[in-house]
Formats: C-alpha cells, sequence, structure tokens
C-alpha cells in the first residue's frame, strides 16, 4: 500500500452531471458545472437545496489506494471526515484553472456528481488531477486483471466464445468479466483474494503505455463494493456520504459576489 497523499484545498460543493441514456458526462457539461459552482452558487442552489454547499474553511484531501478522502479540523471533534469516497466510484477527474473537479458515480444509470476544488494555484489543481487519475487507474488495473482472470476460471453456462477483438466488444467483455467476478466475490471470497494474489506476482510491463492524456481515468461502471474491497486488501468500505451536520454554521450561504471564472 502506498502513503496516503494529501493535498489542502477549498471545497465549493457538487451538483449532478447526468448522462441521460447512460455513458460518462461530456467535458461541456462537467466545464458547465465547474463554472457554476465556482461563480454561481445561488443558481445551483435554486436547482437543488444540496447543491453548491461549500467551505469557506481550508479542508484536507486525503488519496489512498483506496479511497478519496476530504477531512476539516473542527476545533470540538478534532478531524472531521466530510465526505469518502471509494476509488472505484471515480469516472474521471479534470482540472480548470485553479479547480479540481472529480467526477463520482451514484447509483442509478448515467449518473454522476461533479465535486469542485479550488486550490492556491493552478500547479497543485494539475497535481491532484494527475495524482487522482493515476491512483484510480492503478486500482482499475488490477480489478481488469482479477476480473479476467476469475472469469476464465469460473465460466458462466451462458458465456459466449470471446473471439471478438473490436474495441466496444472488448469493452463489452470487460464488463461481462467485471459482472461475474463481481457476483463471485459476493459469495467466493478466496477465489477473488487467489486470483488477486496471482496477478501481484506477475509482471504487467505492456499496458497503459500512452501518455496521449495522464489525467485520463479508466473507469469500469458497476464494479461491485465487496469485488474492489477484495482487490484491494480492505475490509469494507464506508458510506460515501456527508459526515458533518448540513446546517453547520461551517458550510457557506453568503451572497456570491465578483465575476470570477473557473
Amino acid at each position: 500500500m502506498q502513503e496516503p497523499l494529501e493535498f489542502t484545498v477549498k471545497y465549493l460543493g457538487y451538483v449532478y452531471v447526468d448522462k441521460p441514456g447512460g455513458g460518462l458526462p461530456d467535458g461541456t457539461a462537467v466545464q458547465k458545472a465547474a463554472k457554476l459552482l465556482k461563480s454561481n452558487q445561488k443558481a445551483a442552489r435554486a436547482l437543488h437545496p444540496l447543491f453548491a454547499r461549500g467551505f469557506d474553511t481550508e479542508l484536507k484531501l486525503h488519496l489512498t489506494d483506496s479511497n478519496l478522502r476530504v477531512t476539516i479540523q473542527s476545533e470540538e471533534k478534532g478531524e472531521v471526515v466530510v465526505m469518502n469516497h471509494p476509488l472505484h466510484k471515480i469516472a474521471f477527474v479534470v482540472d480548470i484553472g485553479s479547480c479540481v473537479c472529480i467526477i463520482v458515480k451514484r447509483p442509478g444509470q448515467g449518473k454522476f456528481n461533479c465535486h469542485s476544488f479550488e486550490c492556491a494555484k493552478d500547479k497543485l489543481a494539475y497535481d491532484i488531477a494527475f495524482q487522482t487519475a493515476r491512483v484510480c487507474n492503478e486500482m482499475f488495473r488490477k480489478i481488469r486483471r482479477v476480473s479476467h482472470r476469475v472469469r476464465r476460471r469460473k465460466p458462466s453456462a451462458n458465456a459466449k466464445p470471446q473471439a471478438a477483438h473490436a474495441p466496444k466488444q472488448m469493452q463489452q467483455l470487460l464488463e461481462e468479466d467485471v459482472a461475474a467476478a463481481s457476483a463471485v466475490a459476493e459469495t467466493e471470497a478466496a477465489t477473488i483474494q487467489e486470483a488477486t494474489q496471482e496477478i501481484a506476482e506477475e509482471r504487467h510491463e505492456d499496458e497503459d503505455k500512452s501518455k496521449a492524456d495522464e489525467r485520463a481515468v479508466h473507469f469500469i461502471d458497476n464494479v461491485g463494493d465487496k469485488l474492489a474491497a477484495l482487490v484491494l486488501g480492505v475490509k469494507a468500505f464506508d458510506a460515501c456520504v456527508f459526515e458533518i451536520d448540513l446546517d453547520s454554521d461551517e458550510f457557506r450561504f453568503g451572497e456570491i459576489s465578483g465575476d470570477a471564472e473557473c
């Protein structure tokens, strides 16, 4: 397990960036969400009372090899967890100026939250985006390898021969592998743990050599929580919830002023 990375940020809040019909939200939708969270929180809250509820104080963003956790320092309670997201729910990440937007899957087809964090400098936003994508991709590589190995070991009775190699067909096969492994994880933890140990002992030097976009997350939808926990060697994932009173005075509710753009 790598040492956790820690960054100082300000949380601007979140909005929905859903994709009707499924798939990932596009760059235009994320740009619009980022501007809404940066420059027009009042309009965002008019859409939903929980949108754009950020903090005036600085927060700590902690990045581990299994989750992304955001904390605030409280005089009464010490370090309080504001949010806690498993990495396998992070669909993609992008830096826009001094902001970094992290797009997180929520239950339902094509449903995502866009969380925005403001950084002291553009370079810090880039570093957070780069490191988040790097850690997410390491995790998704493990899940792909384990799922493929488990699927070969325990093929479904209805499985079709895997002879197709077109990108779209390969993506479908990957999703089938992950779905099968997620099902196995619910009842046969030892099978997942054994496959995880096997892939850890192998060398994989031929994957993800492209540097076309170092901040692109190779997201796999519908990864089971138990499968991810077993592959990453953690007991379970904490709920992805706010762990601080949403009516707290620490939230920002003032009028929005200025013409800042993200």
